[in-house]
């Protein structure tokens, strides 16, 4: 599944997870984040509707592990480990992670927890040791996806006891002010419960592989790749970013949502990476002229600035000046739609693509090819301030946007946490660009 756009890789969006009338099944059942046959994971649903919020805790958190990241060793996607790795970088730190299928022991996490060369290990949540930290257990990292920040490992310890599984949720079904419960071990405090609610959707939505629920249960750093609950039991979301000034939470917190969790998920256990549809076009926004010269009643679409020679839309039969109005039965509305919908195909697959030419309402059948790379940014008008390669928009210097904590540095366990060290800021989402800023993908 991949996507040439102006921005990263990532995953499936919220707005496209409605069932399609038209199109091929296969596509019709990628566009949606309920659960699925198909899964590359499995795990036996448990009917925990109606319990106590503190007895669904119980039963949340066997399932919730403390990610560690330790310096000086590389870890590839073979599990196998060198001094250091090629880049003589180093891991170091912990998150938080969830257990998706209890048989084959697959894990859920943040590509920023894992990141770097170090050797993952995860604790267990032990009811009865000393802060709640179970034994230490080894791993294998089977994928991660920079681009959606995600990552899967597996346990690999012998040793291990059969850990329990949360089923991942539907995304579509999640609504605002639902309530939320975070576990994770935030600030070097183990298997720490929040509460709060689910206080936006469709967050940060500039990136079309990611969507955000945003909540007010307090998330920290530590909190990262941890599991975001429903009050049936299920994930519904992997703690991810927060907005802070000051490096902790006020309340503003992001998880990525299932949408954009299980397809990957499934595509790092099925392939050890994620595959994105590439369609090859330039796009920009419908304005009113373009909008009254095609005879559109509103500036709902995309115009196709040009194709890319020898890519899927030239040879389809798409042309420059055709204006984007629906693939396989889903309503293309702008920019975010087209880019979110076409990024989150898989290659090879086969969409049917509506479009707006001089007048006519004409359908192409085109078949999607593998992305490689991001392509290069077009050659026909300088770069505008805080303008990025591809013409995303570049957040100004100083932002208070608090990108993914990634795995905070190692906290002892052994009493109170030390102070938390204060938190770099880092570099906001990137914003949608303006009118008439032509993007290639």
């Amino acid at each position: 599944m991949n996507l040439s756009n102006a921005m990263s890789k990532i995953a499936a969006p919220l707005a496209l997870v409605f069932a399609v009338s038209t199109g091929t099944p296969a596509f019709a059942h990628h566009v949606s984040d309920a659960p699925s046959n198909d899964d590359a994971f499995s795990c036996t649903r448990t009917d925990l509707a109606g319990l106590t919020k503190q007895d669904l805790v119980k039963k949340l958190l066997p399932a919730t592990v403390l990610v560690n990241n330790k310096p000086g060793a590389s870890v590839g996607g073979n599990g196998r480990m060198g001094p250091n790795g090629p880049s003589g970088r180093k891991g170091g730190g912990t998150g938080s992670g969830v257990v998706i299928d209890s048989d084959k022991g697959y894990i859920v996490t943040n590509n920023h927890v894992i990141k770097g060369n170090g050797i993952l290990t995860v604790n267990i949540y032990d009811k009865d040791g000393l802060n709640s930290l179970g034994p230490e257990l080894g791993v294998r990292l089977v994928g991660t996806d920079p681009d959606s920040d995600l990552a899967v490992l597996q346990i690999t310890d012998k040793t291990a006891p059969t850990l329990p599984c949360i089923p991942l949720g539907d995304s579509s079904k999640v609504n605002i002010l639902d309530d939320a419960i975070a576990i994770g071990s935030p600030m070097g405090t183990t298997f720490t419960v929040t509460a709060g609610a689910i206080s936006g959707r469709d967050r940060f939505a500039s990136n079309p592989f990611q969507s955000f629920l945003q909540t007010d249960t307090s998330i920290n750093p530590g909190n990262s790749g941890g599991p975001l609950f429903n009050t049936n039991g299920e994930v519904i979301g992997i703690n991810t970013q927060i907005i802070s000034q000051g490096g902790g939470s006020v309340g503003l917190g992001f998880a990525i949502d299932m949408s954009t969790v299980r397809p990957v998920a499934n595509s790092l256990i099925s392939h050890g990476e994620v595959k994105r549809g590439w369609l090859g076009v330039v796009i920009g926004p419908v304005n009113e002229q373009i909008a009254e010269k095609a005879g559109l009643e509103d500036l709902s679409g995309v115009l196709i600035d040009q194709t890319t020679e020898g890519g899927p839309a030239g040879k389809g039969g798409l042309q420059k000046g055709d204006i984007i109005t629906n693939i396989s039965g889903h309503a293309i509305k702008d920019i975010l739609a087209l880019t979110r919908l076409v990024g989150t195909a898989p290659a090879g697959i086969e969409i049917d693509i509506t479009v707006m030419r001089d007048g006519e309402e004409i359908t192409k059948s085109i078949t999607l090819d593998e992305r490689k790379a991001a392509p290069p940014a077009p050659q026909n008008r300088a770069p505008a301030p805080n303008e990025g390669p591809f013409g995303e928009q570049q957040p100004p210097k100083g932002s208070p946007f608090e990108e993914p904590f990634g795995g905070q540095p190692e906290i002892p366990r052994n009493g109170a946490p030390e102070a938390a060290p204060e938190a770099t800021p880092k570099a906001a989402p990137k914003k949608e660009p303006g009118p008439g800023t032509p993007r290639p993908f």
